[in-house]
């Protein structure tokens, strides 16, 4: 899926993807500044290239990664072994999203040669499988979820081509929101208060991506823009309303806020990305 869909970060552009060995947010951005950071390599054996989604406070990572058949797979990094995650009858599978509980969101594709169309909920490591599936779209994915389990948050696409953000708390309950003015807005994060982090493109899907925090469904939007980037994405959100995101310019960086609304609040990461 493009960026449009979220169901895969476009930010990463390298094959192996390594971890900061912070545990909050806010330890992330004295960390990256100090340059003190540890790094651990995540690689699925055998894997052609290996991709890190998200983590959870006892650090289990979830992600994705691509056998040397081509195929996709999700994946749980727990106590030091891989798990693998695949939707059943799927010809590929995203692991995006890990809560405290072990749930896991993500998305999955149906169609050979297609991207991930439809979203699910892992109910843990082991657990059942429940399709995530916003009425009438074309296309939807699961981003992130709250720790208690009973939220979760996505985007998908409408028959016009339009994407938007939605809130799932059960059953057939969703909820549509859309940052205003938008072409299409993404949900990826969720904290336990129900504020929102994610991204817009204003007009067309070729604009620039801004990053947004949204109070609560029905709240108020606030836009978030890293100090010269043309694009920021805002990707994770913790209880305390700090957020982290990366940004894309002439290389890409990774950035920890300690605030919703300043834009001085934001640390540029030691770790460049990209050139």
């Amino acid at each position: 899926m493009t960026k449009k869909g979220r169901a895969r970060k476009s930010y990463n552009t390298i094959a192996r993807v390594v971890m900061c060995s912070a545990t909050i947010l806010s330890s992330l951005c004295v960390a990256f500044s100090a340059r003190s950071q540890t790094f651990q390599q995540i690689d699925v054996p055998n894997a052609v290239s290996t991709e890190a989604n998200g983590i959870n406070d006892a650090g289990q990572v979830v992600g994705s990664f691509i056998d040397t058949s081509n195929q996709e797979h999700g994946f749980v990094w727990s106590g030091g072994k891989f798990i693998t995650i695949d939707y059943p009858g799927a010809y590929l599978t995203i692991a995006s999203g890990i809560n405290n509980a072990g749930q896991i969101v993500g998305a999955f594709g149906s169609i050979q040669g297609r991207g991930p169309n439809q979203g699910f909920l892992l109910s843990g490591i082991g657990g059942s499988f429940s399709p995530i599936v916003y009425p009438g779209a074309i296309t939807t994915a699961a981003n992130g979820l709250n720790n208690k389990g009973s939220v979760l948050v996505g985007s998908f696409s409408d028959t016009q081509g339009n994407g938007h953000g939605f809130v799932w708390s059960g059953g057939s309950s969703y909820i549509q929101f859309d940052a205003p003015g938008s072409h299409d807005t993404i949900g990826i994060g969720i904290n336990d208060v129900g504020q929102i982090a994610g991204a817009f493109y204003a007009a067309t899907p070729t604009a620039p991506e801004h990053g947004f925090l949204l109070s609560a469904v029905g709240g108020s939007f606030t836009q978030i823009d890293y100090p010269g980037a043309p694009e920021t994405t805002v990707g994770g959100i913790n209880n305390a309303g700090q957020v982290v995101g990366w940004a894309m310019g002439k290389g890409a960086w990774d950035f920890c806020s300690v605030g919703t609304t300043s834009r001085t609040s934001f640390f540029r990461a030691a770790l460049q990305l990209s050139p």
